[in-house]
């Protein structure tokens, strides 16, 4: 069965809380990256900082399309953590995305899936 894309979810734990609580490193993380796994980006990143009434689900959430799908994150103010989505039917390097969430975000510990999709709708 023919590949549709690629899909890898990492979270990482024990970030920098500085680092997760600053728009501009969470953009410029996001154009590292980009950049790093060979994507061009469609459009400006959405960029917002959500729950604020909610001490447990509060952080900011980034978005930015690519030509070949979209990379997302969502950042938790309170764990110190974050969960990043990269999907792409251009094959790119899970390994990458996981060293530009080392540097940007200086996290302690990080868990990854990564499968293929594919054209069927299953996954491999």
């Amino acid at each position: 069965m023919k590949t549709w894309g690629k899909c890898s979810l990492i979270n990482i734990n024990g970030c920098n809380p500085d680092r997760i609580r600053s728009a501009d490193n969470i953009l410029l993380w996001g154009q590292h990256l980009i950049s790093t796994i060979g994507m061009k980006v469609y459009g400006p990143p959405f960029i917002e900082r959500f729950a604020v009434h909610d001490e447990d689900a509060v952080g900011y959430t980034y978005f930015q399309a690519i030509e070949t799908s979209n990379v997302t994150a969502h950042f938790s103010e309170t764990n110190n953590t974050a969960f990043i989505h990269v999907f792409s039917c251009k094959d790119f390097s899970t390994s990458k995305v996981i060293l530009s969430c080392l540097d940007y975000f200086e996290c302690e510990d990080y868990h990854v899936k990564s499968f293929d999709m594919l054209v069927d709708g299953s996954i491999k």
